[in-house]
């Protein structure tokens, strides 16, 4: 997957939701910010109401031309448990 124009969450943008991920693989997803996921409301709010967990999930391959190969949390909650976190590149 690849966000268009430099924009983020090459597979998931999770903007104030809720997200839950068990047992799942992000793989060669590409994204201006946050490879994989982008959590949070970008650069443009404050506002903590996104979530993210994460259990028992592979990121690899995955690439962010600025910030966040695999994930980047912007004003959000982050839980990871039990997982790998390998092989995931910025390009610029």
């Amino acid at each position: 997957n690849t966000a268009a124009n430099s924009t983020g969450g090459g597979g998931i943008w999770n903007d104030r939701g809720s997200l839950t991920a068990v047992n799942s693989t992000f793989s060669a997803n590409q994204a201006g910010f946050g490879g994989a996921i982008l959590n949070g409301n970008g650069v443009y709010h404050s506002d903590r109401s996104s979530t993210v967990t994460l259990t028992n999930t592979t990121f690899g391959g995955n690439q962010a031309t600025f910030l966040g190969s695999a994930i980047l949390n912007q004003h959000g909650d982050l839980q990871i448990r039990h997982s790998t976190i390998s092989g995931n590149t910025g390009i610029s």
